[in-house]
């Protein structure tokens, strides 16, 4: 091989960690929704561990829909993937909590809809994925002119051509 690949790009995917599955004890159910600040928003997440509600995830159509609105699953999925941030699979409960809460409406998006991403890693990659979209690195996104410092000063008009 020449250092190129010769999968498919499905093959190439990162498969989803699977968050194992807990016995439930009493009427407490392990895992609930809840709103979380990421990047100025409230966004829904779901705890990643029984009963602790320091670590929590975010759906990938989530993560897409708040922050990356016109960008595709696929595309959001691969910046992921591109960056080596580990995506999570929902145990059977999360499961049944994210879809009786309206989370798991994207069943058409098939294991993207079902991926969910830590809010830690969300944080601490967001610089890179306003990079990759601003310069044109998703799929989807048209390429974009960088930003003008303040300071500078405004491009030239183009001339007019002479009429005669």
């Amino acid at each position: 091989m020449n250092g190129h690949s010769t999968s498919h790009s499905m093959d190439s995917r990162k498969r989803l960690t699977p968050i194992p599955d807990v016995s439930i004890t009493g009427n407490h159910t392990p895992y609930r929704v809840q709103k979380a600040l990421v990047e100025n928003t409230m966004v829904p997440c779901i705890n990643a561990k029984p009963y602790q509600y320091t670590e929590l995830l975010m759906t990938l159509p989530d993560l897409a829909s708040y922050f990356f609105p016109r960008v595709s699953l696929t595309t959001c999925r691969a910046m992921l993937d591109a960056l080596g941030i580990t995506l999570y699979k929902p145990n059977n409960t999360q499961l049944q909590v994210l879809r009786n809460s309206g989370k798991c409406k994207y069943a058409a998006a098939g294991e993207n809809g079902m991926a969910l991403v830590s809010i830690r890693d969300v944080m601490a990659h967001m610089p890179q994925f306003k990079y990759m979209l601003r310069s044109g690195h998703a799929a989807d996104e048209p390429p974009q002119a960088p930003p003008r410092p303040a300071h500078a000063p405004p491009p030239p008009q183009a001339k007019r051509a002479r009429a005669n």
